[in-house]
């Protein structure tokens, strides 16, 4: 993975989490925590789904079907 750019979705996820919960919606960690692990563990599922590495994830993947499938 050393030298590819970062995709939209890990961009916007770590500028969801560490900037806009706790700077602009002024979470506690603890919710900033457990929102991490569901996006982990969703992020985790759909690169299982579409056999391909974590850092191929993209918010194209992340669909009404893996969605379903997921819960």
């Amino acid at each position: 993975m050393a030298g590819q750019k970062i995709n939209d979705f890990f961009q916007m996820t770590h500028d969801f989490f560490l900037v806009y919960l706790p700077n602009q919606r002024n979470c506690s960690p603890h919710t900033i925590r457990a929102y991490q692990i569901s996006v982990d563990q969703l992020a985790t599922y759909t690169a299982t789904q579409n056999h391909i590495h974590l850092w191929e994830v993209n918010f194209d993947m992340i669909d009404s079907n893996i969605l379903a499938d997921y819960r």
